[in-house]
């Protein structure tokens, strides 16, 4: 009697998702980097579920003011898009601006939700916009480029994930916003943006996932002649290479006549490396 294909098949599915969920759960800069994300959706942008409290009631701009706050944070983010594209590769400590521009975030959003005008408020939205698509193409970039290709689409999933809890980080927002105010709300949801990337875990100085393995000088220095097309040169450096001591001494062997015993003599000095043969 034979499985059933669909339930064979829910397993296997299952198991995937288990080995892609302990996989993140085992490297800590995976799970930091996907639990930055999923702070940001639930926390951070809980504020754009409360504008239209802040440009009616308290700046008193109505839809229009409504429209400019959008717009702030649009122009934030395709700066901060075109940053990235730009000049991503110039940063020499690219991990140490992700958990800056993070923290900048929070305290923008901080800032943002003791606005007392418009005048305010819309250069710390531009800053929320830019920090936060910055820090969050960072964070795509290092997991598309350090994750196993096997697992790739799973840890991806997961991180994809994050963006599915807005609408719990909304709810969140609207509940402190009746209990308290909006001005609370935003400005709880930045501190716990910030609270994540300064009283959490201590972040180690080089992360292994994040820093290229480094290569023995000799091989490093092989694998780049080889690119060059300059390998027979650069190996001649090395031992046993055709540059070497023995090497020489074997093509001296039969480069030109020489007497019987002379030859004989010059044979054994460049295989056993003294005069006599052992």
């Amino acid at each position: 009697m034979s499985a059933d294909p669909s339930q064979s098949k829910g397993a296997h599915v299952l198991s995937q998702l288990l080995e892609g969920l302990s996989f993140v759960g085992h490297n800590f800069v995976f799970a930091a980097l996907i639990g930055l994300a999923l702070f940001n959706a639930v926390f951070g942008l809980s504020y754009v579920t409360l504008l239209p409290i802040f440009a009616d009631w308290y700046f008193g701009a109505g839809s229009t003011g409504y429209g400019l706050l959008n717009a702030a944070h649009g122009i934030g983010a395709f700066t901060g898009t075109l940053t990235v594209a730009t000049a991503a590769h110039l940063i020499r400590r690219p991990g140490a601006a992700l958990l800056a521009t993070a923290v900048g975030m929070g305290l923008a959003l901080i800032a943002f939700s003791t606005s007392p005008g418009m005048a305010m408020a819309l250069p710390m939205l531009v800053l929320v916009g830019f920090t936060n698509t910055f820090y969050l193409t960072q964070v795509s970039t290092f997991l598309q480029q350090n994750v196993p290709d096997r697992l790739r689409g799973r840890v991806l999933s997961i991180y994809a994930l994050c963006w599915n809890l807005l609408p719990l980080g909304g709810l969140i927002g609207g509940a402190l916003a009746a209990a308290v105010d909006a001005r609370f709300a935003v400005a709880f949801g930045g501190a716990m943006v910030a609270i994540n990337i300064v009283g959490g875990p201590k972040w180690p100085p080089h992360p292994p996932t994040l820093v290229a393995p480094r290569q023995k000088p000799w091989r490093a220095s092989i694998s780049r002649s080889r690119l060059e097309g300059n390998s027979a040169s650069e190996l001649d450096r090395w031992p046993g290479g055709s540059g070497s001591r023995r090497a020489r001494g074997r093509r001296a062997c039969g480069s030109r006549p020489r007497p019987a015993r002379a030859a004989a003599r010059a044979c054994a000095s460049s295989r056993t490396g003294s005069g006599r043969i052992r």
